[in-house]
């Protein structure tokens, strides 16, 4: 948080402030162990110093912060060193030294935005295929279910159509047996 007021002392024009903030940041971050965090410190401190025109200062800090964020692999910290270091030699009038980290930061920019697009275009394809297949499932699940009252219904028919057979076959048979001769006589006789 010393990092953030500093860096909101620095953009709203107070810079010698801003330096009071991050320079204690460093402090508490270089106690604590958290080197991975001391280059965005390093990189704030030359940020600063930029602003207020101690270029020799500001370049110090901004070539520890680009060693150590080398170290760590972090290139949107490189990336952002890279464009303060190319603006620091512009404003030096070191046009070749300006020139040289701006290709820098336009590299590493360009490799930044085609992996987010890359990884953003994964992400759409899983997406879009986790989708596809919850389709697919919720389809099949459909279709399942269709066969199972399919069944249902079929077996309903037949089920109906064996009680009428049934029906039928008993009608039949009581016709006929009381139409036959020899029930006729029992029943005379009774």
């Amino acid at each position: 948080t010393l990092s953030n007021i500093g860096r909101v002392l620095n953009e709203s024009g107070h810079p010698e402030k801003a330096l009071k903030y991050h320079h204690e940041a460093l402090g508490i971050r270089k106690q604590t162990l958290q080197s991975d965090k001391i280059m965005v410190s390093l990189l704030l401190l030359g940020e600063t110093h930029l602003s207020l025109a101690n270029y020799a200062t500001a370049r110090r800090y901004l070539l520890r912060a680009l060693m150590l964020s080398k170290q760590f692999h972090s290139r949107p910290i490189t990336q952002e060193t890279y464009q303060k270091l190319a603006l620091l030699y512009s404003k030096e009038k070191n046009y070749l030294k300006a020139f040289e980290y701006h290709q820098l930061f336009t590299a590493i920019k360009d490799s930044l935005l085609n992996e987010g697009t890359t990884n953003q275009l994964n992400k759409l394809q899983t997406k879009y295929e986790s989708e596809e297949k919850d389709k697919r499932i919720t389809l099949l699940a459909k279709e399942k279910e269709l066969q199972s009252n399919e069944m249902r219904r079929k077996a309903m028919i037949n089920k109906i159509y064996a009680a009428g057979f049934i029906l039928f076959s008993n009608s039949i048979c009581t016709y006929i047996l009381y139409r036959s001769p020899t029930y006729s006589s029992y029943r005379k006789k009774q």
